[in-house]
């Protein structure tokens, strides 16, 4: 780009980048397409389990982008131990991971209400959780 006699005059390649951005347009948010979900059981909003969950959506919400976009994390409170594992596609940007994962907790409590364990995958990022270990993916 340069300044002659007060205007300004953008380099050929410049502009065609920004026109095709214009047209197909730049994506700034992650893909929340659901790809599958699972829930069992239903917890006691004010019970111990339920606050075991709810340490775990924090810590995977918080955590996950900063962690190489695939974290574990478990809970004890009371006699229960919650585990929870969160994945975000290593291809969208560090924001985009945390907010892929409010939408998926958002999801998962809209439509499981506050189920014992529950894993929903979308297009961007997944997350799980559960009382029991386990071995298999999101």
């Amino acid at each position: 780009m340069a300044i002659h006699n007060g205007t300004v005059t953008i380099a050929p390649r410049v502009a065609v980048a920004v026109i095709i951005c214009l047209l197909v347009g730049v994506r700034n948010e992650p893909d929340i397409t659901p790809i599958g979900y699972t829930c069992f059981g239903q917890l006691d909003p004010l019970s111990q389990n339920q606050a075991a969950v709810q340490v775990v959506l924090d810590r995977l919400i918080d955590n996950t982008a900063d962690r190489a976009y695939n974290y574990y994390t478990s809970s004890r409170r009371g006699g229960a131990r919650c585990f929870g594992h969160a994945i975000c596609r290593n291809t969208i940007p560090h924001e985009d991971c945390i907010t892929c994962l409010i939408v998926a907790e958002t999801i998962l409590q809209m439509t499981c209400g506050f189920p014992g364990s529950a894993r929903l995958k979308l297009v961007d990022c997944g997350l799980r959780w559960q009382f029991n270990r386990y071995v298999d993916d999101i």
